[in-house]
């Protein structure tokens, strides 16, 4: 009987824990002119830079550029991406095979255009807008696109 009773308290927390998560992304404030999607808060420039100038624009706003964790983001994201921005990913400096994303973490998911990544000077990660699937595309740093940051909204 006192298994099944810690099996039932294990489930009955488990199942409030991933209430309070559901209903935490609902009542997520985000700063003035972000969008809120799936419990981030984004902001789409509306002037383009080239990466690193990009990185520290999200930087100055407290925030990273975006790293798209799962096909679901990607898909929250879609809707608002109706050009070519920069998104956090970059190549390893140590390891040109290697892709890194802003926070330092190792892809989990990804979605590159057919073929891509495909040169090895294109050291940083673009999304093409919803017309070309929101797929991604290596491209030099230097090159000015649009771009999208990332922040963790505060809960209301």
């Amino acid at each position: 009987m006192d298994k099944e009773r810690k099996r039932l308290a294990f489930v009955e927390e488990t199942f409030f824990l991933q209430l309070l998560t559901v209903f935490q992304h609902l009542f997520i404030v985000c700063p003035n002119s972000w969008v809120n999607l799936q419990g981030s808060c984004y902001k789409f420039s509306s002037n383009a830079l080239n990466w690193n100038a990009a990185k520290s624009a999200c930087k100055a706003l407290g925030s990273d550029l975006v790293v798209i964790n799962s096909q679901t983001e990607l898909q929250a994201l879609t809707s608002k991406v109706s050009q070519t921005v920069w998104i956090g990913m970059h190549r390893d400096r140590k390891d040109k095979s290697r892709w890194l994303w802003v926070d330092g973490s190792r892809p989990t998911y990804t979605h590159w255009y057919p073929g891509e990544p495909n040169g090895l000077h294109e050291e940083c990660a673009e999304m093409y807008s919803k017309v070309h699937g929101c797929q991604w595309n290596d491209q030099p740093c230097s090159s000015a696109r649009l771009y999208v940051c990332e922040t963790r909204g505060i809960p209301n």
